[in-house]
């Protein structure tokens, strides 16, 4: 360890008695006492369980220590909290100053815009699946049954929907439209029959085939005739006149003279000039061997045989032998037959319900048979009996429990037991359809209810029966149509 004078304060060599700079006495080394012994450490008895844990007696200067801390903590909280009860001063907004203007007035939104009215009509035909033809400036388009016009007036001619499709000229070619008014097949056929069973006939060039609805032509267009396809199959026409089915295949061979559609299983066919009939397999049911077969009716078909009529069912069964002088259709198991200038009517067996008494008789309805004796119209039931005696100058058929009758040149409509609803009074009536009758005066149309409340009065020039909820009318040649409740849905008049 280096030493220093104590007079200079120069080094003093080791061991040295005198300072070499001044050579005061140097003073001796001083000597370290010895540490004191350590005492053993004391090791502290070990803890029992349950026993108090030994005190810590903390330094008086960290006991003061933690007291502030506290202090100091919690004069913190104490301002903390006495700032956070002091309400925020309320900053007022500017005032707002309002300029004196005019209030702006915004207009009420614009209607819907108004249809404009369709028609009055050149020419309108009936309704076919809720479709109508209509006229207009020489071309023809389709309305709807709510007046709403579906296909503009642009084709040169127009027929009657079909299976949902209805057949149409543009500059003398055929095409077809869907309800929507889509050319479905465009323009290309010199012409074409309705879609009936899936198919329609279409020509070229004078031959006839079919096709599909898409218009793809699925049998040959090679016939020179052919007729809509009925149960199945078509009569075609080449030298003869045979049958096929829907995948052209010949069904009955092309060997008769004449041939109609198949109904009720069976087709009149005529060979050599008289006829007879085949089944769909193209069996003879009855050789050809009669003058005359009429379309069946309830089964039953009158046939012409030597100059007698008489009545055949779709076996071929003879029902009634060729023995009357005329005779009619079935209608509710009744037929009228003519026997010595007179009429009366047989039943599905061909038992003289009713004998050759009146002058002539009509078919039934609801019952009834309209007949007529000595120039005086009534009516019989099924049994014969003359339930209203003749005693009207004319009359038609019950239809919804009231038929029309002609008196003193004026017709009114009566109940089944005669009793009139509808007193004599107007110069035409026709039958009830859809609850709507069609009357006549003073040359001018309107409609009567079932009670005879006129639902509209005599007004139009012209006017048709009730079909589809509709009724068609005209007014100087401009035609319209109207409800049933006698609203204009389509005026003739154009207002």
């Amino acid at each position: 360890m280096a030493r220093f004078c104590n007079n200079c304060g120069a080094q003093l060599n080791e061991g040295a008695k005198f300072c070499p700079a001044c050579g005061t006495v140097a003073e001796a080394e001083p000597i370290q006492p010895a540490p004191p012994p350590q005492p053993e450490p004391v090791q502290p008895p070990p803890l029992q369980y349950g026993a108090p844990l030994p005190k810590r007696i903390l330094p008086k200067n960290m006991l003061l220590i933690i007291i502030i801390a506290i202090v100091a903590v919690a004069a913190v909280l104490i301002l903390v909290n006495v700032l956070g009860n002091q309400e925020e001063p309320v900053v007022e907004p500017p005032p707002v100053v309002v300029e004196d203007v005019e209030e702006e007035v915004m207009p009420p939104p614009e209607p819907d815009p108004v249809p404009e009215p369709v028609g009055p009509f050149e020419d309108i035909s009936e309704f076919s699946e809720g479709m109508a033809s209509i006229k207009i400036t020489d071309k023809y388009g389709f309305v709807d049954i709510e007046g709403k016009l579906v296909v503009e007036p642009k084709y040169d001619v127009v027929y009657m929907f079909s299976e949902g499709k209805a057949s149409v000229i543009l500059d003398d070619k055929h095409g077809y439209i869907d309800i929507e008014g889509n050319e479905v097949i465009p323009p290309q056929f010199d012409s074409g029959g309705r879609f009936v069973e899936g198919l329609a006939w279409v020509s070229k060039d004078d031959l006839y085939g079919f096709i599909d609805i898409s218009g793809e032509v699925v049998i040959p267009i090679e016939h020179y005739g052919v007729q809509d396809f009925s149960e199945g199959l078509a009569r075609i026409v080449d030298d003869k006149v045979g049958y096929i089915d829907k995948n052209g295949n010949e069904a009955v061979p092309q060997i008769y003279e004449k041939g109609e559609s198949f109904a009720e299983g069976v087709a009149r066919v005529m060979l050599d000039g008289l006829w007879g009939l085949i089944d769909t397999k193209g069996n003879e049911v009855v050789t050809p061997k009669y003058e005359r077969i009429d379309e069946f009716s309830e089964n039953r078909a009158l046939v012409l045989l030597d100059g007698k009529f008489g009545y055949i069912d779709t076996s071929g069964y003879e029902v009634v032998p060729p023995k009357y002088e005329g005779g009619g259709i079935f209608r509710e198991g009744m037929a009228r037959f003519k026997l010595d200038g007179k009429y009366g009517y047989i039943d599905y067996e061909g038992n003289e319900v009713v004998p050759p008494i009146y002058d002539t008789t009509y078919a039934f309805s609801e019952g009834f048979g309209p007949v007529v004796l000595d120039g005086l119209s009534g009516f019989i039931d099924i049994e014969g009996n003359e339930v209203i005696p003749p005693q009207f100058g004319n009359a038609g058929q019950f239809v919804g429990g009231l038929a029309w009758v002609w008196v003193d040149e004026k017709y009114g409509f009566i109940d089944t037991a005669a009793e009139f609803i509808v007193q004599p009074k107007y110069d035409v009536a026709y039958d009830f359809s859809e609850g709507r009758a069609l009357i006549k005066l003073d040359e001018k149309y309107g409609f009567i209810d079932e009670s005879g409340t006129e639902i509209v009065p005599p007004k139009y020039d012209d006017a048709g029966a009730f079909k589809d909820g509709v009724a068609l009318v005209s007014i100087e040649n401009k035609w319209g149509f109207i409800d049933k409740a006698g609203n204009e849905i389509v005026s003739p008049t154009g207002k």
